[in-house]
């Protein structure tokens, strides 16, 4: 359930009003929702006024389908101030959007230009002005912001482990993605930002998580795992620490069904997996992959795969495809 909270403050009332457009692209909303809206909508003249320039701003972006970054700078450029808190969620808005082929350019902008980020198949690790150490995994990205008041890790993408150090002004450390924030207590956790949550595992102290939209807090403890997304919180699970072998380059699976393996390959390595029907066919039972593997060297992996099951690995496209095919010559 939403809980925007009323409020005079029209930069409060602007991010408000940036956070419903959020949620209504994201689904169709709910009655109760529907009924909190118009409740919001109607607390006051104010509150009126600035929804109206929020669906105007966000016409003016979708009218320039095959021009976006010219008209986000040309309506950013035009917006007073206060406006630009709504501008920052729309623009977050647009970058989900198919619609406009826009996900693309933000995300490409993201990278190029993140403090830290990595390429598929490598690792980073990083130790921050205040001792924090974080390693990055494969293609990641982050911008680090530390004020004199506050530690921000802002994940634009990707996954990473995070060792807060001892900060001699206290300032609180957050982790901020697109889901919500995370608020280190003194702690040692990972952060892995999927398509659509977020998979916190804390492995020391706590965890204090916010949900973007709902503001729904929750704290985890040591030992413990959960995902979340901008509205709700999922529930808790014991951490799977074979899950945290990436920051020593290996991946570690347990029984793990060929097809779903494929997407390892394919997530670390940026590579498309073809798995020939003839694999599956010359085997009495599904093929169930389990040990550790290299994420930073397909070769290694390549020849692990092939010395332990009856798979052929052909590389294509310079090795941005690979086809896995059965070892057994099929019988005429």
């Amino acid at each position: 359930m939403q809980d925007f909270e009323h409020s005079d403050d029209k930069t409060i009332i602007l991010e408000q009003a940036a956070d419903w457009l959020l949620l209504m692209e994201e689904q169709p909303l709910t009655p109760e929702q529907q009924q909190q809206f118009e409740q919001w909508k109607n607390t006051s003249p104010q509150h009126q006024k600035i929804w109206r320039r929020a669906e105007k701003i966000r016409q003016k972006l979708y009218g320039h389908a095959q021009h976006v970054p010219a008209a986000l700078a040309k309506t950013i450029l035009n917006q007073q101030d206060d406006d630009k808190p709504l501008i920052g969620k729309l623009v977050l808005l647009l970058a989900g959007s198919t619609v406009l082929g826009f996900s693309g350019y933000i995300a490409q902008q993201q990278a190029w230009f993140a403090d830290h980020r990595t390429a598929y198949a490598e690792q980073q690790h990083i130790t921050l002005e205040d001792g924090t150490s974080i390693a990055l995994n494969s293609k990641t990205a982050i911008d680090v912001n530390y004020t004199t008041t506050e530690r921000q890790i802002i994940l634009r993408f990707g996954e990473i482990y995070v060792e807060t150090g001892k900060d001699t002004a206290k300032r609180p450390f957050k982790v901020l993605n697109q889901h919500g924030e995370m608020l280190a207590l003194g702690t040692a956790f990972n952060v892995n930002q999927q398509k659509d949550q977020t998979v916190l595992m804390v492995t020391e102290h706590a965890v204090q998580v916010t949900t973007g939209l709902s503001k729904q807090k929750q704290t985890i403890a040591a030992g413990q795992q959960i995902g979340f997304n901008s509205q709700h919180i999922y529930p808790t699970q014991a951490v799977q620490l074979e899950q945290l072998t990436w920051r020593k380059g290996l991946v570690t699976v347990n029984r793990l069904s060929l097809e779903d393996f494929a997407k390892i390959i394919e997530k670390n390595y940026g590579t498309t997996v073809e798995i020939d029907s003839q694999l599956l066919q010359a085997t009495s039972e599904q093929i169930e992959i389990s040990g550790s593997y290299p994420i930073n060297n397909l070769d290694r992996l390549s020849v692990l795969l092939q010395s332990t099951y009856p798979i052929q690995i052909e590389k294509s496209f310079f090795g941005h495809k690979l086809v896995l095919k059965s070892a057994f010559k099929a019988s005429h």
